[in-house]
């Protein structure tokens, strides 16, 4: 076998076009045709005209014919996850309340939680992101730009909204190394009142720093949070 017919069926492979059964060359037939008795050159001639057409590389390559099957049976595999966490609730719940000017701390998550809702409060964006891992923050950059989002279009949302409302802490969550806070937005009437929808932040500790973490985002413990619906069971289908 010589090393230019290796050569282009290493080539069709790397095409990713598989032969039909056997892809071969004249120089094969040649070859085997030197080899054999002059019966044998007969019947290998004879065995190259029906067999053996491609002459070219072009003409070599021959697509893989459609062979008959059933038709398609609908199954399904069932995987279980199961997440180990704990939940404590904030008696009384606690309003995340404006720090005073020159203060930010990122020691404890609940801190990290008070820094970043000043720093909305005060539409500083800067200060904001900073609160955020290095990840987050090109993760989050990149959806702004896919979505037309801008820095000022999101303190303009903070400002106008916090206003009207406070952000108050519920629960906290405890997951493996992060911990998630659970909060809803509740009117500046002094009567705190459970809200249906909660939202929540997930933080991590970075060397000596609590940050918060888009790590979760795609975890299943967040598509229907246990807290919120009440379920401790929740079945995601995925197609």
């Amino acid at each position: 076998m010589s090393n230019k017919y290796i050569n282009r069926v290493m080539m069709g492979l790397i095409l990713g076009i598989l032969p039909q059964h056997v892809i071969a060359y004249d120089e094969i037939s040649q070859e085997n045709a030197e080899q054999q008795t002059p019966k044998g050159k007969e019947e290998a001639t004879a065995h190259q005209e029906t067999d053996y057409v491609p002459k070219n590389l072009d003409s070599a390559i021959i697509t893989v014919p459609v062979y008959p099957m059933s038709d398609p049976v609908s199954k399904v595999i069932t995987t279980v996850e199961k997440f180990l966490y704990s939940e404590s609730q904030y008696k009384p719940a606690v309003i995340l309340s404006r720090l005073p000017d020159g203060i930010s701390d990122s020691s404890t998550p609940e801190k990290t939680m008070f820094s970043r809702t000043t720093a909305m409060i005060n539409g500083d964006y800067d200060l904001y992101s900073s609160f955020w891992d290095k990840k987050s923050q090109a993760f989050t950059e990149q959806y702004f730009t896919m979505n037309g989002i801008t820095p000022e279009r999101m303190v303009g949302n903070w400002v106008g909204t916090l206003r009207q409302v406070d952000m108050v802490m519920l629960r906290r969550i405890d997951f493996a190394e992060y911990v998630v806070l659970v909060y809803d937005m509740q009117k500046k009437t002094g009567n705190l009142e459970r809200n249906d929808v909660e939202m929540h932040v997930v933080f991590q500790k970075e060397s000596e720093a609590w940050t918060a973490t888009q790590a979760l985002r795609a975890s299943g413990l967040l598509v229907e949070p246990p807290w919120v619906s009440g379920k401790s069971n929740v079945e995601v289908t995925i197609r």
